[in-house]
């Protein structure tokens, strides 16, 4: 087995079961969809990026979480822009915008290997 199929089939499965289609209230923080959208782009089935656009499309904006989230942000933005319809730019553009003032005084203690390059080097 393909562990990098394998991925990408255990992160749509979580990002289906994460959202509720009726209503589509996000039901994760905006760290976690940003890296759901990520490995759906990545792949780039008709359906996953579908997904991947009304994930960030309804992105939540948290500024709390400045760091992780703004650089997944940036990240999808960068990589996957032909993927992505103007719904997911113009959220995308606006989180980046509001969460950059708030970084710059954002004390970054890393001490886990939990980061937005775990997405980027999984969607490579």
């Amino acid at each position: 087995m393909n562990w990098n199929n394998e991925l990408y089939e255990q992160a749509e499965r979580a990002a289906r079961s994460a959202w509720d289609e009726a209503s589509f209230a996000v039901a994760r923080t905006p760290r976690e969809s940003t890296w759901y959208a990520i490995m759906l782009l990545g792949r780039g089935a008709d359906g996953d990026v579908e997904l991947a656009n009304r994930i960030l499309a309804n992105l939540q904006i948290h500024i709390a979480d400045a760091t992780h989230t703004l650089v997944s942000a940036g990240h999808a933005y960068l990589k996957y822009s032909e993927r992505l319809g103007e719904p997911a730019k113009a959220r995308l553009r606006q989180y980046v915008r509001e969460a950059v003032p708030g970084a710059n005084h954002h004390h970054c203690d890393f001490g886990n290997t939990n980061h937005p390059l775990t997405a980027w080097q999984a969607s490579s």
